[in-house]
């Protein structure tokens, strides 16, 4: 009877020790013990008509990965419907820039976008699919005063990061030169995006097949996936392909980024909207867009004197540009109280095809950032 008995205890006790190990070491509690980021930020979004708040969720929810500080709660305590400054679609009537706000409890400010809200938006409150008629300006653009709090806080030792469209229209002139000394870089006027079918009224501009008739001749837009970059004076130039995958730009570092950066995959497709931008400092240069093999796209970018390969992320001593809207995310995230989740999901987006912003957040925005705000707090930590 002893023998059966101790035949039993032993594997229940290795079993439960092998439960137990696995339980202290599984990714979520190695979350759960590790060290909350001393960085303190603020996320600034004018662009938030509906409530899904998509234009910083995506960085909402790596703050909360990072267990970054939150100055009112508990670190991976954020949310982002409440944790940010702008327009809000549950309080129209009082949008916050950003006078008024205490910038000695910040270390960050966090710019997701500033593009806006227009009045289409707020009459179908309710659709949350973006409204692509044209439509008067709500609220939206940096103004004066951002640019020059957010210039002050820098100059007083703080970090400021910006992504498209920081401060393309509807900011004003005056402002956006403000910003371009800030951040280290031109717009050249232009902006791109890829359309998978640009016959798609539910993902293409009204005025892009408009533009592109009064400009060809009458001629439609192309029946297969195309590259389209508009200029601010209504230039249209499309370039097609038939595999979407070929029109796409991609997202590589240059050799200063892959010393920098290190961890960060090479390659990443990019959809979504993004600006063209000049870099007079070429050491600042982190990433560049690989864009698409076309001899007409080389000639127009020569034009705009903008590089072969664009500057996508720039970074200076206390700031960073992203010229793409990378936190803009189009899919569901996944829990971030976890070490493992955000490399398990950069191993599936290395397989994922598609019109997706999946591969371009986890293969090149997740660690990227992660390693911006990690030695941005650092930095903090011994001054």
């Amino acid at each position: 009877m002893l023998e059966k008995l101790r035949g039993w205890l032993i594997p229940t006790f290795l079993l439960t020790l092998a439960l137990g190990a696995w339980w202290l070491f599984s990714p979520h509690q190695r979350w759960l013990r590790g060290e909350p980021m001393p960085l303190r930020p603020l996320v600034l979004d004018y662009t938030v008509p509906y409530d899904n708040y998509k234009e910083h969720a995506g960085f909402t929810w790596l703050l909360n990965n990072l267990k970054a500080s939150n100055v009112w709660r508990l670190p991976g305590q954020w949310n982002a419907a409440r944790d940010y400054r702008g327009y809000s679609p549950v309080d129209r009537a009082h949008p916050k820039r950003l006078n008024g706000v205490d910038f000695r409890s910040l270390d960050l400010v966090y710019i997701a976008d500033t593009y806006g809200v227009y009045m289409h938006d707020v009459f179908h409150a309710n659709d949350p699919r973006p409204q692509l008629a044209y439509s008067p300006l709500v609220f939206g653009g940096l103004s004066n005063d951002d640019a020059v709090h957010l210039t002050r806080f820098v100059a007083s030792g703080g970090y400021v990061m910006g992504e498209f469209n920081t401060f393309a229209d509807p900011t004003s002139p005056e402002v956006r030169a403000q910003m371009q000394r800030l951040f280290g870089v031109e717009w050249s006027g232009w902006v791109g995006r890829v359309f998978l079918d640009p016959h798609d009224p539910g993902d293409v501009p009204f005025w892009l097949p408009v533009l592109y008739a009064r400009q060809h001749d009458g001629a439609e837009l192309p029946r297969s996936p195309i590259l389209a970059l508009i200029s601010q004076r209504g230039d249209v130039r499309v370039f097609k392909h038939e595999q979407l995958g070929k029109i796409a730009p991609r997202l590589v570092l240059t050799e200063r980024g892959r010393n920098m950066l290190g961890d960060v995959d090479d390659g990443a497709p990019y959809y979504y909207w993004f600006g063209l931008m000049h870099a007079p400092d070429r050491n600042t240069v982190l990433a560049r867009f690989d864009m698409p093999a076309s001899d007409d796209l080389t000639r127009l970018l020569q034009e705009i004197r903008v590089d072969p390969k664009p500057p996508l992320l720039v970074v200076r001593a206390r700031t960073a540009y992203f010229a793409a809207d990378l936190a803009d995310i189009d899919f569901e995230l996944d829990g971030f109280a976890s070490t493992f989740v955000a490399d398990r999901n950069r191993l599936i987006a290395s397989r994922v095809e598609g019109m997706t912003s999946y591969p371009a957040y986890w293969r090149f925005y997740v660690p990227a950032m992660k390693t911006l705000l990690r030695k941005s707090s650092a930095h903090l930590a011994l001054n």
